[in-house]
Protein backbone atom coordinates (compact mmCIF):
# COMPACT_ATOMS: atom_id res chain seq x y z
CA UNK A 1 0.00 0.00 0.00
CA UNK A 2 1.55 3.23 -1.09
CA UNK A 3 1.38 6.24 1.11
CA UNK A 4 1.00 9.58 -0.52
CA UNK A 5 2.80 12.34 1.31
CA UNK A 6 1.15 15.68 0.60
CA UNK A 7 3.44 18.44 -0.43
CA UNK A 8 3.64 21.25 2.02
CA UNK A 9 2.07 24.39 0.67
CA UNK A 10 4.51 27.23 0.32
CA UNK A 11 3.19 30.36 1.88
CA UNK A 12 4.51 33.76 1.13
CA UNK A 13 4.73 36.16 4.04
CA UNK A 14 3.86 38.98 1.65
CA UNK A 15 1.86 37.96 -1.46
CA UNK A 16 3.10 39.32 -4.75
CA UNK A 17 -0.16 41.22 -5.32
CA UNK A 18 0.34 43.06 -2.04
CA UNK A 19 3.94 43.86 -2.93
CA UNK A 20 2.76 45.35 -6.23
CA UNK A 21 0.12 47.39 -4.38
CA UNK A 22 2.67 48.73 -1.89
CA UNK A 23 5.14 49.67 -4.64
CA UNK A 24 2.40 51.40 -6.65
CA UNK A 25 1.52 53.44 -3.57
CA UNK A 26 5.16 54.20 -2.72
CA UNK A 27 6.25 55.55 -6.12
CA UNK A 28 3.92 58.59 -6.35
CA UNK A 29 4.45 59.26 -2.62
CA UNK A 30 8.20 59.27 -3.19
CA UNK A 31 7.83 61.79 -6.01
CA UNK A 32 5.48 63.94 -3.92
CA UNK A 33 7.93 63.92 -1.02
CA UNK A 34 10.79 64.84 -3.35
CA UNK A 35 8.82 67.80 -4.72
CA UNK A 36 8.02 68.93 -1.16
CA UNK A 37 11.72 68.81 -0.26
CA UNK A 38 12.56 70.79 -3.39
CA UNK A 39 10.01 73.44 -2.41
CA UNK A 40 11.49 73.73 1.09
CA UNK A 41 15.02 73.90 -0.34
CA UNK A 42 13.88 76.56 -2.81
CA UNK A 43 12.49 78.69 0.03
CA UNK A 44 15.78 78.48 1.95
CA UNK A 45 17.77 79.29 -1.19
CA UNK A 46 15.54 82.29 -1.90
CA UNK A 47 15.94 83.51 1.68
CA UNK A 48 19.72 83.16 1.48
CA UNK A 49 19.96 85.01 -1.85
CA UNK A 50 17.75 87.88 -0.71
CA UNK A 51 19.56 88.32 2.60
CA UNK A 52 22.97 88.34 0.88
CA UNK A 53 22.03 91.23 -1.39
CA UNK A 54 23.83 94.43 -0.35
CA UNK A 55 22.00 97.76 -0.24
CA UNK A 56 24.43 100.69 -0.13
CA UNK A 57 23.32 103.88 1.63
CA UNK A 58 25.58 106.85 0.77
CA UNK A 59 25.94 109.41 3.54
CA UNK A 60 26.65 113.12 3.35
CA UNK A 61 30.46 113.69 3.16
CA UNK A 62 30.16 116.09 6.10
CA UNK A 63 28.64 113.44 8.34
CA UNK A 64 30.64 113.05 11.54
CA UNK A 65 31.58 109.71 13.06
CA UNK A 66 29.12 110.24 15.92
CA UNK A 67 26.28 111.06 13.52
CA UNK A 68 27.15 107.97 11.47
CA UNK A 69 27.09 105.69 14.54
CA UNK A 70 23.78 107.23 15.66
CA UNK A 71 22.31 106.71 12.20
CA UNK A 72 23.61 103.13 12.06
CA UNK A 73 21.88 102.35 15.38
CA UNK A 74 18.67 103.89 14.06
CA UNK A 75 18.86 101.84 10.87
CA UNK A 76 19.64 98.68 12.80
CA UNK A 77 16.43 99.08 14.81
CA UNK A 78 14.25 99.08 11.69
CA UNK A 79 12.10 95.91 11.51
CA UNK A 80 13.21 95.09 7.97
CA UNK A 81 16.99 95.34 8.56
CA UNK A 82 18.96 92.17 9.22
CA UNK A 83 22.37 93.82 9.78
CA UNK A 84 24.19 97.03 8.90
CA UNK A 85 27.89 97.88 8.54
CA UNK A 86 29.43 101.36 8.59
CA UNK A 87 32.07 101.95 5.89
CA UNK A 88 34.40 104.89 6.39
CA UNK A 89 35.89 106.73 3.37
CA UNK A 90 39.29 105.14 4.13
CA UNK A 91 37.76 101.62 4.16
CA UNK A 92 35.89 102.36 0.94
CA UNK A 93 39.19 103.45 -0.67
CA UNK A 94 40.87 100.20 0.40
CA UNK A 95 38.00 98.16 -1.04
CA UNK A 96 38.20 100.06 -4.33
CA UNK A 97 41.95 99.54 -4.46
CA UNK A 98 41.44 95.77 -4.07
CA UNK A 99 38.93 95.81 -6.94
CA UNK A 100 40.85 97.93 -9.46
CA UNK A 101 44.37 97.21 -8.25
CA UNK A 102 45.25 100.90 -7.90
CA UNK A 103 45.08 103.33 -5.01
CA UNK A 104 42.54 106.06 -5.87
CA UNK A 105 43.99 108.40 -3.22
CA UNK A 106 47.48 108.16 -4.77
CA UNK A 107 46.12 108.76 -8.25
CA UNK A 108 43.80 111.67 -7.46
CA UNK A 109 45.68 113.14 -4.50
CA UNK A 110 42.55 112.99 -2.33
CA UNK A 111 39.88 110.50 -1.29
CA UNK A 112 36.74 111.06 -3.41
CA UNK A 113 34.68 108.41 -1.61
CA UNK A 114 31.90 109.09 0.87
CA UNK A 115 31.04 107.30 4.12
CA UNK A 116 28.33 104.73 3.60
CA UNK A 117 26.24 102.01 5.21
CA UNK A 118 26.08 98.48 3.81
CA UNK A 119 22.65 97.13 4.69
CA UNK A 120 21.31 93.59 4.45
CA UNK A 121 17.53 93.28 4.62
CA UNK A 122 15.46 90.42 5.99
CA UNK A 123 14.40 88.10 3.21
CA UNK A 124 10.65 88.84 3.23
CA UNK A 125 11.37 92.60 2.95
CA UNK A 126 13.99 92.29 0.18
CA UNK A 127 11.35 92.28 -2.57
CA UNK A 128 10.64 94.82 -5.27
CA UNK A 129 7.25 95.80 -3.83
CA UNK A 130 8.75 96.81 -0.45
CA UNK A 131 11.69 98.83 -1.72
CA UNK A 132 9.77 102.06 -2.40
CA UNK A 133 8.70 102.36 1.25
CA UNK A 134 12.16 101.40 2.51
CA UNK A 135 13.78 104.05 0.29
CA UNK A 136 11.37 106.67 1.67
CA UNK A 137 12.28 105.64 5.22
CA UNK A 138 16.00 106.04 4.52
CA UNK A 139 15.47 109.37 2.78
CA UNK A 140 13.57 110.70 5.82
CA UNK A 141 16.60 110.11 8.07
CA UNK A 142 19.22 112.82 8.29
CA UNK A 143 22.61 112.66 6.55
CA UNK A 144 21.38 110.15 3.92
CA UNK A 145 22.02 111.12 0.30
CA UNK A 146 20.99 108.10 -1.77
CA UNK A 147 20.30 104.40 -1.49
CA UNK A 148 21.64 102.22 -4.30
CA UNK A 149 20.95 98.56 -5.10
CA UNK A 150 20.52 96.20 -8.04
CA UNK A 151 16.84 96.70 -8.75
CA UNK A 152 17.03 94.58 -11.92
CA UNK A 153 18.50 91.67 -9.96
CA UNK A 154 15.82 91.99 -7.30
CA UNK A 155 13.12 91.94 -9.97
CA UNK A 156 14.73 88.92 -11.64
CA UNK A 157 14.79 87.03 -8.32
CA UNK A 158 11.10 87.79 -7.75
CA UNK A 159 10.10 86.58 -11.21
CA UNK A 160 12.26 83.43 -11.21
CA UNK A 161 11.14 82.33 -7.75
CA UNK A 162 7.50 82.93 -8.63
CA UNK A 163 7.82 80.88 -11.82
CA UNK A 164 9.60 78.08 -9.95
CA UNK A 165 6.90 78.02 -7.25
CA UNK A 166 4.19 77.80 -9.91
CA UNK A 167 5.94 74.91 -11.67
CA UNK A 168 6.42 72.99 -8.41
CA UNK A 169 2.77 73.56 -7.48
CA UNK A 170 1.53 72.24 -10.83
CA UNK A 171 3.82 69.19 -10.64
CA UNK A 172 2.67 68.54 -7.06
CA UNK A 173 -1.00 68.61 -8.09
CA UNK A 174 -0.32 66.25 -10.99
CA UNK A 175 1.55 63.83 -8.73
CA UNK A 176 -1.22 64.01 -6.12
CA UNK A 177 -3.80 63.10 -8.77
CA UNK A 178 -1.58 60.22 -9.92
CA UNK A 179 -1.23 59.03 -6.31
CA UNK A 180 -5.01 59.09 -5.83
CA UNK A 181 -5.57 57.17 -9.07
CA UNK A 182 -2.87 54.60 -8.22
CA UNK A 183 -4.12 53.96 -4.70
CA UNK A 184 -7.74 53.86 -5.84
CA UNK A 185 -6.96 51.39 -8.64
CA UNK A 186 -5.03 48.97 -6.43
CA UNK A 187 -7.63 49.15 -3.67
CA UNK A 188 -10.49 48.65 -6.11
CA UNK A 189 -8.83 45.58 -7.63
CA UNK A 190 -8.36 44.06 -4.18
CA UNK A 191 -11.98 44.68 -3.15
CA UNK A 192 -13.35 43.64 -6.56
CA UNK A 193 -11.83 40.18 -6.13
CA UNK A 194 -13.81 39.80 -2.90
CA UNK A 195 -17.08 41.35 -3.99
CA UNK A 196 -19.02 38.10 -3.55
CA UNK A 197 -17.80 37.85 0.04
CA UNK A 198 -19.07 41.37 0.62
CA UNK A 199 -22.43 40.39 -0.90
CA UNK A 200 -22.66 37.30 1.30
CA UNK A 201 -21.94 39.31 4.43
CA UNK A 202 -24.58 41.85 3.38
CA UNK A 203 -27.20 39.13 2.90
CA UNK A 204 -26.37 37.73 6.35
CA UNK A 205 -27.25 41.09 7.84
CA UNK A 206 -23.77 42.30 8.77
CA UNK A 207 -23.49 45.99 9.46
CA UNK A 208 -21.74 48.06 6.77
CA UNK A 209 -19.11 49.17 9.28
CA UNK A 210 -18.34 45.54 10.13
CA UNK A 211 -18.04 44.64 6.44
CA UNK A 212 -15.77 47.58 5.71
CA UNK A 213 -13.45 47.02 8.67
CA UNK A 214 -11.23 44.17 7.32
CA UNK A 215 -10.88 45.84 3.93
CA UNK A 216 -10.06 49.28 5.33
CA UNK A 217 -7.61 47.73 7.80
CA UNK A 218 -5.87 45.81 5.01
CA UNK A 219 -5.70 48.96 2.87
CA UNK A 220 -4.47 51.12 5.75
CA UNK A 221 -1.53 48.76 6.26
CA UNK A 222 -0.85 48.87 2.53
CA UNK A 223 -0.74 52.66 2.76
CA UNK A 224 1.50 52.45 5.82
CA UNK A 225 3.99 50.12 4.15
CA UNK A 226 3.84 52.17 0.95
CA UNK A 227 4.54 55.35 2.91
CA UNK A 228 7.43 53.72 4.78
CA UNK A 229 8.90 52.46 1.50
CA UNK A 230 8.64 55.98 0.04
CA UNK A 231 10.35 57.37 3.17
CA UNK A 232 13.19 54.86 2.79
CA UNK A 233 13.61 55.87 -0.85
CA UNK A 234 13.71 59.57 0.07
CA UNK A 235 16.20 58.97 2.89
CA UNK A 236 18.37 56.94 0.52
CA UNK A 237 18.30 59.77 -2.02
CA UNK A 238 19.16 62.36 0.65
CA UNK A 239 21.99 60.13 1.93
CA UNK A 240 23.45 59.80 -1.54
CA UNK A 241 23.25 63.56 -2.13
CA UNK A 242 24.83 64.25 1.27
CA UNK A 243 27.77 62.02 0.38
CA UNK A 244 28.29 63.89 -2.88
CA UNK A 245 27.90 67.35 -1.34
CA UNK A 246 27.57 67.46 2.49
CA UNK A 247 26.78 71.19 2.58
CA UNK A 248 24.00 70.96 0.00
CA UNK A 249 21.46 69.37 2.35
CA UNK A 250 22.61 71.06 5.56
CA UNK A 251 22.39 74.52 4.00
CA UNK A 252 18.87 74.27 2.60
CA UNK A 253 17.06 71.65 4.73
CA UNK A 254 16.57 71.20 8.44
CA UNK A 255 15.96 67.92 10.25
CA UNK A 256 12.59 69.12 11.55
CA UNK A 257 11.38 70.03 8.04
CA UNK A 258 12.52 66.67 6.64
CA UNK A 259 10.78 64.86 9.53
CA UNK A 260 7.52 66.75 8.92
CA UNK A 261 7.57 65.96 5.20
CA UNK A 262 8.34 62.27 5.77
CA UNK A 263 5.63 62.02 8.41
CA UNK A 264 3.20 63.72 6.02
CA UNK A 265 4.05 61.21 3.28
CA UNK A 266 3.21 58.28 5.59
CA UNK A 267 -0.03 59.93 6.74
CA UNK A 268 -1.00 60.69 3.12
CA UNK A 269 -0.50 57.05 2.12
CA UNK A 270 -2.64 55.85 5.03
CA UNK A 271 -5.35 58.46 4.42
CA UNK A 272 -5.66 57.79 0.69
CA UNK A 273 -5.79 54.03 1.27
CA UNK A 274 -8.46 54.36 3.97
CA UNK A 275 -10.65 56.71 1.90
CA UNK A 276 -10.46 54.64 -1.30
CA UNK A 277 -11.11 51.38 0.58
CA UNK A 278 -14.14 52.86 2.34
CA UNK A 279 -15.60 54.20 -0.91
CA UNK A 280 -15.01 50.98 -2.89
CA UNK A 281 -16.41 48.73 -0.15
CA UNK A 282 -19.49 50.91 0.33
CA UNK A 283 -20.10 50.73 -3.41
CA UNK A 284 -20.32 46.92 -3.37
CA UNK A 285 -22.34 46.92 -0.16
CA UNK A 286 -25.05 49.02 -1.85
CA UNK A 287 -24.88 47.08 -5.13
CA UNK A 288 -27.55 44.42 -5.78
CA UNK A 289 -26.68 40.82 -6.60
CA UNK A 290 -27.29 41.06 -10.33
CA UNK A 291 -25.02 44.03 -10.75
CA UNK A 292 -22.26 42.37 -8.68
CA UNK A 293 -22.29 39.36 -11.02
CA UNK A 294 -22.12 41.62 -14.06
CA UNK A 295 -19.47 43.91 -12.50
Amino acid sequence: MSHHTPRPRRRSLLPSSRIIAIVCIALPLFLLGSIALLEVGKCHLEQSVREEMTFTVLLDPKTTAQDSIRLMQQVNQAPYVKDVTYITPAEAARQLEEEIGEDPVAVLGFNPLQPSLEVHLKSHYAVADSMAQIERDFASWGNVQTMSYRGDMLQMIDENMQHLSTILLIVSLILLIIAIIQVNSMTHIMIYSRRFLIRSMTLLGAKPSLIRKPFTTYSIFNGLWGGLLAVCMILGTLGYMTQRNPLLIESYLSYSEVAIILGGIICLGILLSWITASISTSRYIRMDGGRIVMA
